[in-house]
């Protein structure tokens, strides 16, 4: 993309960059992890309007004075800062209207496939810090069914993104989760829960779907899917 400005417009496109790096994080900083796309959209597009509106205010506090040599009336020079022709004072009224219409044109986040338990959620998210991962993380949730083992198991993971093709994702007790596409029926309505089970802290998930004769409209889908490898 090539950017075309005069003056200090070129800061223009600098704050709007500077507003999408770190939008995201004064975000979950102010409104916590709950917050939802449209709200992210939002505040990055209207941070980059009041930086703009700042800067706006600074270019036109700094003008050049002369003197007209043939009248020699008093002549105030302010010079041209634009981006892509838009002079920078109108910048802020333009990430305003951007954000509005990012708030009203994002998609709203996916029902919820099942319940995230509070204390399974600050567990998420301090493993998370612990990780250091970027903002955006998921916890990936999948089942399955090693040979011979009657009951199905699950496997966690923290990931930093999601497969649009093969993944369904939602948001669930203010932590984002995925689940393969293929198994959204047989976990929904499904709890993540974390405490104190057999003398240790871990991760439980309760499902109904796999509990008595409903467990075996599930058993041969969960019998084909491969099983984590060991790390």
């Amino acid at each position: 993309m090539v950017l075309i400005w005069s003056g200090a417009g070129g800061l223009v496109a600098m704050i709007w960059f500077v507003s999408i790096l770190t939008g995201d994080r004064l975000t979950d900083a102010v409104l916590g992890p709950r917050a939802s796309p449209r709200v992210h959209n939002l505040a990055v597009e209207w941070l980059a309007a009041a930086l703009t509106l700042v800067l706006a205010l600074a270019l036109r506090t700094r003008r050049s004075v002369g003197v007209d040599p043939e009248t020699g009336a008093e002549v105030v020079a302010r010079p041209n800062h634009s981006l892509f022709w838009v002079p920078v004072n109108v910048w802020p009224a333009v990430f305003f209207a951007l954000g509005v219409g990012a708030y009203y044109w994002t998609p709203a986040p996916a029902p919820a496939l099942f319940e995230v338990t509070p204390p399974a959620a600050d567990e998420a998210r301090r493993a998370a810090a612990e990780k250091a991962l970027p903002a955006g993380w998921y916890v990936r949730v999948e089942a399955y069914c090693k040979e011979g083992v009657h009951a199905p198991r699950y496997s966690l993971e923290l990931v930093p993104d999601a497969d649009p093709v093969r993944d369904y994702a939602f948001q669930a007790g203010g932590i984002k989760v995925v689940v393969l596409k293929r198994q959204v029926e047989m976990l929904r309505g499904a709890t993540l829960d974390f405490g104190k089970r057999d003398g240790r802290e871990k991760f439980e998930i309760s499902n109904p779907n796999f509990e008595g004769e409903r467990l075996e409209k599930w058993r041969r889908d969960l019998e084909l899917e491969r099983p984590p490898d060991p790390k």
